[in-house]
């Protein structure tokens, strides 16, 4: 979770990766300002290296990053540049080998399809184990690509899909339409290999978005246009209106020569498809958006809404209809109301944001501390078994010697005979042995149940209190869920009606 708020702020706060931006200690006090108000200083520590992957992981396309960071010094970092081409990597020829040496790795074809191949799970880890020290300055995915497309002589339109687990290959018909003087043949097979590229694309979607989260995805996507080219502080309705669209379908593009080798055609074509199964999420992310630049009191974010009147203006002596913000039923939302409502609702969800990213730190922290209690249990289980044990053997022999005691002391009175007597005091003797070592091993055994008496109440301690704040944050969480559901239907259609106005453009009425 702290990995996606910390590439989340970054895309945010820098857009996009650079080699001459200097990190000074203005960027270390908003960046700590921003985790710090989503997590414990106790969770950032224990989550240092997912901050600093984070970093990596944002920078690598510019550059291999040498990165520390502390809460109290923040971070600090260098950018080496690229300067080995993957052409040029000792590492290739390896990799190469790696891949054309592991077939029984190789799935083809691949769901079914003749134009796709996988490159499965050993392949994958064994090209990690080769390039993951290397002191090359160089971009490892684009080695690993490159790697891939020359040990399985692909086609440079051919596409290298880099996945989680597993490296898919894409591969491209050059001859996908056919040169006929037949124009109704030639219509017809056009037609054939524009449904083709759909559902080729729509696999592709489905490969990628079952292995990363979509939401995850488009939020990176969006926070670095909502900081950049679509700046809801600057932007007015008519650039708005002109570009948006295009603007998201490239930074798609952009975001998406993360998972691929170059192939500008297709990736543009994936990159629509996405647009288009999300364009309602996609708007929603605006809206709420805007609400959030109202509610820090942008004017210009307000003007942007107010916008949206339904009324007719003359612009270069051409009538538009500008579109409206309307309930289901056709009234106009009032913009003061529609801002009320909805600045209650996203603070709340902000707030159970928060609170659920809290709660799962706790139940973290609860699963690594359980092993620990549940082995002082039974550590103190197993001792308090053993010193039972020793205590029922040591009343046993001492319930011996006071019998054979009193034995004695009876026999003495009449004529015992002295063998008899003497074995007789032999065992007790023996007896009191036997109960003096119990008596030393008791003393130990209790001391040591002490001990882990202790540990484990110590343990049991730090669960009680771990589920105590779990139970307090859920709680909290139930609490506001309910508040939210309540506020639910209001907020979605407010938030169904800005979407409704944003996806619609500006209308020319004829004369």
């Amino acid at each position: 979770m702290i990995y996606q708020d910390v590439k989340r702020f970054l895309k945010r706060y820098l857009n996009k990766p650079t080699q001459n931006y200097e990190w000074i200690g203005r960027d270390n006090f908003v960046f700590l300002d921003y985790i710090q108000s989503r997590y414990s200083d106790e969770q950032i520590d224990n989550n240092v290296m997912e901050v600093r992957q984070a970093f990596r992981d944002f920078f690598e396309p510019v550059g291999s990053l040498i990165v520390r960071f502390s809460r109290s010094t923040g971070i600090t970092y260098k950018i080496m540049s690229y300067s080995v081409k993957p052409e040029q990597s000792k590492h290739l020829k390896k990799l190469v080998s790696i891949i054309q040496e592991n077939r029984r790795s190789v799935e083809y074809p691949y769901n079914g399809k003749e134009d796709q191949i996988a490159l499965l799970g050993k392949i994958r880890r064994k090209i990690n184990a080769e390039i993951i020290e290397t002191d090359e300055k160089i971009n490892k995915k684009e080695l690993v690509r490159y790697a891939i497309k020359k040990a399985m002589d692909l086609d440079e339109r051919d596409v290298v899909l880099n996945l989680k687990k597993k490296f898919v290959i894409k591969l491209f018909n050059k001859n996908s339409f056919i040169n006929s003087t037949d124009k109704e043949e030639q219509v017809y097979q056009n037609c054939k290999a524009i449904k083709q590229i759909e559902e080729e694309v729509k696999h592709s979607y489905e490969e990628i978005f079952k292995e990363i989260s979509i939401i995850d995805f488009l939020d990176g996507v969006m926070v670095s246009l909502f900081v950049g080219k679509l700046n809801f502080q600057k932007i007015n309705n008519n650039y708005y209106e002109k570009n948006s669209l295009s603007l998201i379908k490239h930074k798609i593009m952009e975001d998406l020569g993360e998972y691929f080798s170059e192939n500008e055609e297709y990736i543009g074509e994936l990159a629509s498809y996405i647009l288009k199964e999300n364009l309602i999420n996609i708007h929603e992310r605006i809206a709420i958006e805007i609400f959030e630049q109202i509610t820090n009191k942008n004017e210009n974010s307000k003007d942007f809404l107010n916008y949206y009147t339904g009324q007719i203006y003359v612009e270069e002596g051409k009538r538009y209809i500008i579109p409206e913000i309307t309930t289901q039923d056709g009234k106009r939302w009032n913009i003061n109301s529609l801002m009320s409502t909805s600045t209650v609702w996203l603070r709340s969800r902000a707030l159970l944001i928060k609170l659920k990213v809290q709660m799962q730190n706790i139940n973290q922290k609860i699963s690594e501390n359980m092993p620990f209690h549940d082995g002082a249990k039974h550590q103190l289980d197993k001792k308090t078994v053993e010193l039972n044990n020793v205590l029922k053997q040591y009343k046993e022999y001492n319930q011996k010697v006071e019998q054979d005691t009193i034995r004695l002391k009876d026999e003495e009175k009449g004529s015992m005979n002295k063998d008899k007597e003497i074995q007789l005091r032999r065992n007790m003797q023996n007896d009191r042995k036997v109960l003096n070592e119990l008596r030393r091993k008791i003393n130990e055994l209790r001391l040591s149940k002490t001990e882990l008496t202790s540990t484990y109440d110590t343990c049991n301690t730090t669960i009680v209190e771990f589920k105590q704040k779990q139970q307090n944050i859920l709680s909290q969480i139930q609490s506001l869920e309910q508040d939210l559901n309540l506020n639910s239907n209001a907020f979605h259609s407010i938030l169904s009606s800005v979407v409704k106005a944003l996806i619609k453009r500006k209308k020319r009425i004829e004369k």
